[in-house]
């Protein structure tokens, strides 16, 4: 039961395409790997790139907000004080105006 020679020499030409195919189809693939592992790290490159621009500007706007925040506490610090002065100066014009009152002599009028 020996299979005819053309019958093999058949299967060995088949077998031969297929493994070539299969050979082709394996440097594609290498090739698309290669590819897409080069356009990845070129990916991850930008989105380190992107992340750093994000958080310098986070930076920048938490330093900017703390300047900000900084300089509304001087502000309000600066508002007490002069509203304090105010109230002293009214204070002081009203205690003027009763001693003035009293040293004309409405008091006892």
């Amino acid at each position: 039961m020996m299979a005819e020679p053309s019958t093999t020499a058949q299967k060995l030409t088949d077998h031969a395409r297929r493994i070539e195919s299969l050979e082709t189809w394996r440097h594609e693939m290498d090739k698309l790997l290669a590819v897409r592992s080069e356009r990845d790290k070129h990916m991850d490159e930008r989105f380190d790139r992107i992340e750093k621009s994000i958080n310098g500007a986070k930076i920048e706007f938490h330093e900017g907000l703390t300047t900000a925040r900084s300089d509304f506490k001087e502000g309000v610090s600066e508002l007490k004080g002069d509203t304090k002065k105010l109230v002293w100066l009214i204070v002081a014009a009203i205690v003027g105006g009763i001693v003035q009152f009293i040293i004309r002599g409405g008091l006892f009028n």
